[in-house]
């Protein structure tokens, strides 16, 4: 019984005088973008910009490409994006061609390929993939 309670107060002292844990820091990151909405009827994509930096940065412009389901990509038109703060969130929507549809599937696979461009700030390159679930039997349908 003596000899377990060492034990534990050993292993106790041991793990507590150790070094540190090492953690990868969470400031300056890449930014995120995530589609949190597409509504084929409206035409309408919502999306999330995340800015994830300790800096802000200046007003740019948003240019990306979409492609659903192994189809080829659509370039949606260029979106101006606020100044955006440290660690900033926005919400942004595009208006989507009239000729743009997808299947009725249940869930859709995307891929979105996008730079954000201005002239204070370097060029930035990102990419997101993910799934969007229809809501419902709606028609026309409509993703989260």
């Amino acid at each position: 019984m003596i000899q377990r309670m060492m034990l534990i107060g050993m292993v106790a002292l041991l793990t507590a005088c150790g070094p540190p844990r090492l953690e990868k820091p969470n400031t300056n990151l890449h930014t995120l973008i995530e589609i949190t909405s597409l509504d084929i009827g409206k035409k309408r994509m919502d999306i999330r910009l995340s800015h994830r930096q300790a800096s802000s940065r200046a007003a740019s412009s948003l240019e990306c490409r979409l492609k659903i389901d192994q189809k080829p990509y659509h370039n949606l038109p260029s979106l101006q994006v606020p100044a955006l703060t440290a660690y900033a969130r926005e919400r942004l929507s595009w208006i989507l061609a009239d000729d743009f549809s997808v299947s009725g599937k249940e869930r859709l696979e995307y891929a979105l390929d996008c730079s954000l461009q201005s002239e204070q700030d370097r060029t930035e390159y990102f990419k997101n993939h993910g799934s969007l679930y229809r809501l419902g039997r709606q028609e026309p349908p409509i993703y989260r």
